[in-house]
């Protein structure tokens, strides 16, 4: 295993550095599989390109997934059995459950809690808070931290009980699509499905930590990854760059990638691609 960090500062030409990259190798090894994990919203567009620049016009042994799509095939192919996912309208109904509950225990969202737009609010709160893996116990831990600001104190306590009481009905049946990730995790960890796999990941100005999880349980198992940054220049890597350079958030996921390779003692390999030309790596 080993981690490849490729950047450019032209989109359209890390693009097509990647694409040919993975459909370069995916044809001299037809025996292995690859992933091209991108966003939602960028992995039709990578799709599209890599059957348009495959000279067959047929993709035989790469696919094109998000995290979450990838976590639904892993599940089926190392025969996980998992709980079915909550949509919006789900958790909100589930919400309007941990509030009828919990009402009465409120202070100070009592007085707003049955206003129109409340429970999409508070839905849209939860979701963050299980994006980046933070559960009610790390609320709670919290709470005297802000024990200066009780009115701040007091909303926190109350997101907290509505918090607990939400997942408690949500576990009877389902999970949270963020929770998935880190079940992913765990079965990349357990399971040989990934071993002979290569991952290219393109089209991300970071990770969330269930996301990081799963990127380290693929540097341990898996049999190669590519990741593909967009910076202006080799400075906004450099921490010398500040937080209001443009691309402060490549400065992060780059060194937070460096950070998981070298606990998992994987080496790092990095290839910046000039301005007006392609350049190819191994």
């Amino acid at each position: 295993m080993a981690l490849q960090i490729v950047t450019g500062s032209s989109v359209s030409e890390l693009d097509q550095t990647l694409f040919r990259a993975i459909l370069r190798e995916a044809g001299e090894h037809p025996e292995r599989r690859f992933v091209f994990l991108a966003p939602e919203q960028f992995s039709l567009t990578v799709q599209e390109a890599l059957v348009d620049l495959s000279p067959s016009h047929a993709l035989v042994n790469i696919d094109v997934l998000t995290f979450q799509r990838f976590a639904r095939k892993l599940f089926a192919a190392a025969h996980v059995e998992t709980r079915d996912v909550l949509d919006d309208l789900g958790k909100k109904m589930m919400l309007r459950l941990a509030i009828e509950e919990k009402e009465s225990e409120l202070s100070v969202l009592s007085r707003s809690i049955r206003k129109e737009g409340m429970v999409d609010e508070l839905n849209s709160v939860i979701s963050e808070f299980a994006e980046y893996n933070v559960t009610p116990a790390d609320l709670r831990a919290r709470l005297g931290d802000v024990s200066s600001y009780p009115a701040l104190q007091q909303k926190l306590s109350d997101i907290t009980l509505l918090y607990e009481s939400f997942l408690a009905h949500l576990h009877k049946r389902y999970d949270m699509a963020e929770e998935k990730l880190i079940r992913c995790a765990e079965t990349i960890e357990k399971s040989g499905e990934v071993n002979d796999t290569s991952f290219y990941l393109y089209g991300y100005t970071g990770f969330t930590p269930p996301q990081y999880e799963v990127v380290r349980a693929l540097l341990r198992r898996a049999y190669a990854m590519t990741v593909g940054i967009t910076v202006g220049s080799v400075d906004d890597l450099s921490q010398n760059a500040g937080k209001e350079s443009l691309f402060h958030m490549s400065y992060e996921m780059d060194s937070e990638l460096f950070r998981i390779a070298s606990e998992e003692n994987v080496p790092v390999f990095r290839t910046r691609i000039p301005e007006g030309g392609a350049e190819r790596f191994a």
